[in-house]
């Protein structure tokens, strides 16, 4: 798209005329259906479990490493 130095009211309304087409395909492409506001909610949900779970098991990994450090101290340092 050009825009002349010393545009006239013609250049101008040929520009908003195609900047208002170039608008109007990008929302026919968005409400395409490419993008399900229902579908991405179950997916973040999804991932938010996924996440969650994960961070308990971490969690739970630690704490046991953690326990195990501790008992083997103790009995390496009382013999």
């Amino acid at each position: 798209m050009e825009i002349p130095d010393n545009p006239n009211n013609n250049d101008i309304r040929e520009t908003l005329i195609n900047l208002a087409q170039k608008v109007q395909r990008l929302e026919e492409k968005f409400d395409a259906g490419k993008f399900d506001a229902e579908k991405i909610s179950q997916k973040i949900d999804r991932l938010d479990y996924k996440f969650d779970t994960y961070q308990k098991g971490t969690d739970g990994m630690v704490k046991m490493a953690t326990t195990i450090i501790i008992a083997t101290a103790s009995v390496a340092f009382n013999e």
